[in-house]
């Protein structure tokens, strides 16, 4: 045997032993979990998968060693390359092989898209009034009413209806409505609308009162339209002799009572001198008296004329009287005569 068929033995001798030693390195690492960290100087383990690149990896994985040998000047070198197989343990979880040059990829399912929230869009919250009232809240048709609004917040627009429309914030408006109505304020902003409300009362008008025409007095005196009452004289007499006052004698004969009913009294007579030497004629001028009498009752009235039976041996006298404020139908009776004494 010459030297280089020496050198070739010790060569393929020394190469057994380096796959050996790479044998038993790839069955510790596979009893460690398959964890290699690529720092053996001795040989070169890659793992190799197949499938895509978000595939899941198989169970069972390929593990290859390979180890150069060297050769003599000239030859072609041999590689001797040993391929075991790694099966994880079991509840391990399932690794991803990625093709050389690539990026592992999450097989995780992808989250729900999350929303993004600027600055600008944030909203502080639903719109807010102080308050909206009508002052006074009554008034008769013709007269006005003041609509007030206080500030609002979180507001884009402030509207108010009954033709209104858009208005600032606070603020305020006079109104005169014809009938009763109900105004609303309304306030919009991002966070919703609110409405509020104020009424105003409108009552109508007070009439005037309307005067009362005054009828021409009926024939014969009183007041159309009233019930008849009757008022009659029923005496004449002096309140003393031989000189005094004449008082005439007013009765009511009903149906009613009256309180200062207007009367007009007159009387008219003759005074005669004793012994036959003659006569003198007495008149007075109607005048107003005031007669409150209940039915059935009477009342003497002054008639003015005074009596002086010394100078005048007698005396013929008449009253009469006339309805004023109320209306009389029997006349007949409104008059009365006597002689003193």
């Amino acid at each position: 045997m010459n030297r280089g068929s020496q050198r070739i033995l010790i060569l393929g001798g020394f190469a057994v032993a380096v796959i050996i030693i790479a044998l038993l390195a790839v069955i510790v690492l596979l009893l460690m979990g398959g964890d290699d960290d690529g720092s053996s100087e001795a040989a070169r383990v890659t793992a190799t998968a197949t499938g895509s690149p978000t595939a899941r990896a198989t169970p069972r994985a390929t593990a290859t060693s390979t180890v150069a040998s060297s050769t003599p000047a000239g030859q072609q070198a041999a590689a001797v390359t040993t391929t075991a197989q790694q099966t994880p343990p079991p509840g391990a979880p399932q690794q991803t092989a990625e093709p050389s040059g690539q990026q592992p990829s999450s097989t995780a399912p992808p989250s729900a898209p999350s929303a993004t929230t600027t600055p600008g869009d944030t909203c502080p919250g639903p719109p807010a009034v102080a308050a909206f009232t009508a002052n006074p809240a009554t008034i008769t048709a013709g007269q006005s009413s003041t609509l007030d609004w206080g500030a609002v917040s979180n507001a884009t627009s402030v509207t108010v209806d009954q033709g209104i429309g858009a208005v600032q914030a606070p603020g305020a408006r006079v109104v005169s409505p014809g009938t009763t109505t109900i105004y609303t304020l309304t306030v919009t902003g991002c966070g919703g609308t609110i409405e509020r409300q104020a009424t105003v009362i409108v009552n109508p008008p007070t009439p005037s009162p309307t005067p009362t025409p005054t009828p021409a007095p009926p024939p014969g005196g009183g007041s159309w339209g009233i019930t008849p009452i009757d008022l009659a004289v029923t005496g004449l007499h002096p309140d003393n002799l031989p000189q005094g006052e004449v008082w005439v004698t007013i009765v009511n004969n009903g149906p009613y009572g009256l309180t200062n009913a207007q009367v007009t009294l007159g009387c008219s007579g003759t005074a005669y001198l004793a012994g036959g030497g003659g006569s003198v004629a007495i008149a007075t001028m109607p005048w107003a008296i005031s007669v409150s009498l209940d039915v059935g009752w009477s009342a003497q009235y002054d008639t003015t004329i005074s009596v002086d039976t010394n100078q005048f041996s007698s005396y013929f006298l008449e009253c009469s009287i006339e309805a004023v404020s109320f209306k009389d139908d029997i006349t007949n009776n409104n008059s009365g005569s006597a002689w003193i004494p």
